[in-house]
């Protein structure tokens, strides 16, 4: 485990202190809590509130002279941005019922554990992982939570492929098998939800590989029907692929121009 940038540190004191005034309960969950185990620095931060995200998003913002951001008001969820030497990212989420419940909606076991916000300041806060995320990280494995996460929100189905191709991990096989049964939950998702972690995944060093593990899953072709003429499609005799294997490779050798010109979309 790293140690917190020490300007993050103060940031998240303050906040701290803002929710402690308001006598309300707060916890670093998610992403921050996987990358802080695995000795990787972010400057995305999630904390999940027992309240009004929202308001609390807005004093936050007022108290640390920060940017608010409406992210998704249906399910009370916003960001303040914070420049101080770096840009820094904290977004507010509501919950209910208990931190466990907020944990048990989430996508994978390896972003489904929190700590206590105030305990995480001071070095005292014991991890709640009840979905053993933090033996999926030793494991190196991206697991489902549970089989209906990607019927929730189809978006996963690739958030799952790219989390694995970010941080060099492999999808479990029974995670595997979920996406290529909810692989079709990708016609529900919005376009510009779908190009943005598809982008994310292209600009990956590896990308062509990236792109058959996509098409192993069954994903690739639901997210572009139009490649499913070209499989089986003959070229001339000089090339060794049909048009769809010639396609993938010709994107594998050419995936530094991707990463190159996709970055500025």
């Amino acid at each position: 485990m790293s140690d917190i940038n020490q300007n993050l540190l103060s940031l998240l004191t303050k906040v701290s202190a803002i929710l402690a005034y308001q006598n309300c309960s707060a916890y670093v969950v998610g992403g921050f809590v996987r990358d802080w185990l695995l000795d990787r620095q972010t400057a995305d931060v999630d904390i999940a509130v027992c309240g009004d995200a929202l308001i609390i998003a807005q004093d936050v913002a007022e108290a640390v002279d920060g940017r608010y951001v409406l992210l998704d008001e249906a399910n009370r969820v916003a960001r303040v941005v914070v420049a101080d030497g770096q840009m820094w990212h904290l977004d507010f989420s509501s919950f209910s019922g208990g931190i466990q419940n907020d944990l048990a909606r989430r996508d994978f076991t390896i972003d489904a554990m929190a700590m206590e916000l105030q305990g995480l300041i001071s070095g005292s806060a014991q991890l709640i992982d009840p979905f053993s995320g933090e033996s999926d990280l030793r494991e190196r494995l991206v697991r489902a939570v549970n089989q209906g996460v990607f019927t929730e929100d189809g978006a996963r189905l690739l958030r799952g492929v790219r989390l694995a191709g970010e941080l060099g991990f492999k999808i479990e096989p029974r995670t595997e098998d979920l996406i290529q049964k909810d692989c079709r939950k990708t016609k529900q998702v919005p376009g510009e939800r779908l190009r943005e972690e598809l982008v994310r995944i292209l600009v990956l060093p590896g990308s062509g590989g990236m792109v058959r593990y996509l098409d192993k899953l069954g994903l690739l072709i639901e997210i572009v029907p139009e490649l499913k003429e070209l499989k089986g499609a003959e070229q001339p005799k000089e090339h060794y692929w049909d048009v769809f294997n010639h396609s993938v490779e010709t994107m594998a050798a050419a995936e530094f121009l991707i990463r190159e010109s996709l970055w500025k979309y």
